[in-house]
């Protein structure tokens, strides 16, 4: 029968141990989408996606200004994801052509027709394609855009 020195186990029982420690450790994997406002004022942030069934928009989330903020935690499960900020200080906002509902307080709205008719206001949100990507990051200021001709979303 083989059997080790015990000068084998002297070492490896240390490296083994270091090893575990190390391990776990290490950071879980990111995936997430964040939103970073690069701006010296505080904003309020809108998302809309489709989940698979139909559109959702929520908000507000409130970005501190020069931090960034996770808006939803997990993989992403859409390809595009639609984003609405507003600096409620200036009345500066920050949105796209795709139309979604919002509210002036907290919401979660599902479906983007007749915003206003179902006592909600109509807003353009700016279009992000993730792509294939599992987690993203959107840095705001991105371009500000007028709400002018709105086409529709996408659907996934």
């Amino acid at each position: 029968m083989f059997s080790l020195p015990a000068r084998f186990f002297s070492i490896a029982a240390p490296l083994a141990g270091a090893l575990i420690i190390a391990l776990s450790a290490a950071p879980p994997a990111r995936a997430d989408l964040s939103v970073c406002n690069r701006l010296a004022v505080p904003l309020s942030a809108a998302l809309g996606y489709h989940d698979g069934q139909d559109w959702v928009s929520e908000g507000w989330w409130q970005l501190a200004p020069e931090s960034c903020t996770k808006l939803l935690a997990g993989k992403l499960t859409a390809r595009f994801y639609y984003l609405h900020a507003v600096d409620t200080r200036q009345g500066r906002i920050w949105g796209g052509s795709a139309p979604l509902c919002i509210s002036p307080t907290a919401f979660t709205i599902k479906g983007r027709s007749d915003c206003t008719g179902r006592g909600y206001a109509r807003a353009g949100f700016h279009e992000v394609d993730t792509g294939t990507a599992l987690d993203w990051r959107l840095d705001i200021p991105f371009s500000a855009r007028s709400q002018g001709n709105m086409p529709e979303p996408k659907d996934r």
